[in-house]
């Protein structure tokens, strides 16, 4: 077993997949589930989705293993906002925007849902400690977008705008629907001077 984890622990990537993780312990294909299977109740490796997996002894970020769990996808909404200061709170569901078709999964006793927006809006975001992650801007955007939907509210009076670029802000608006961009013209102006 202390090969196994001396193999595992030699490789840089956090994310194997089986076929990868196969190859580097010289498993043969017709007992690779089997013995992955073994790995993963042994707690050697964790499944993070179907031929996805981490090794126990060298874990990432929640945000980092969520954002490679659905690709293409990036941290946005709520959450986003969140972690970036401009609400006051930060939501307990993680939340990516992806787009791809809308999906929900449970990582380490977490609910992550990634959202699906229209392709022409997946934009707005950098490469930030491992993790793709929206704009401030963006993330305001994205949520007014699924506002607009139906599917989350927003409390205004927990914004924190001061950390936006206005003039950033209405220029990606101009890429969402006309009710986002009214609602995005209407936020500015609550900010003031």
């Amino acid at each position: 077993m202390r090969n196994v984890y001396e193999k595992l622990l030699s490789v840089s990537k956090r994310y194997l997949t089986g076929r990868e993780i196969a190859r580097l312990l010289e498993i043969k294909p017709v007992s690779r589930s089997v013995i992955l299977s073994r790995l993963v109740k042994r707690k050697v490796l964790r499944r993070l989705r179907r031929n996805l997996y981490e090794v126990v002894l060298k874990p990432s970020d929640i945000l980092e293993a969520a954002n490679c769990v659905y690709q293409p996808s990036y941290l946005s909404f709520t959450y986003c906002l969140g972690k970036l200061g401009i609400l006051n709170q930060i939501a307990y569901e993680i939340e990516f925007a992806t787009p791809k078709k809308t999906k929900q999964v449970e990582l380490r006793n977490r609910t992550v849902i990634f959202r699906q927006i229209a392709k022409r809006l997946f934009f707005g975001y950098v490469l930030k400690d491992n993790i793709f992650i929206a704009q401030p801007e963006k993330a305001l955007l994205d949520t007014l977008y699924i506002k607009s939907k139906g599917l989350t509210s927003l409390n205004e009076a927990e914004l924190n705008l001061k950390g936006l670029s206005q003039k950033k802000f209405l220029a990606m608006s101009k890429k969402f629907p006309p009710g986002v961009q009214r609602e995005a013209k209407r936020i500015i102006g609550l900010r003031g001077p």
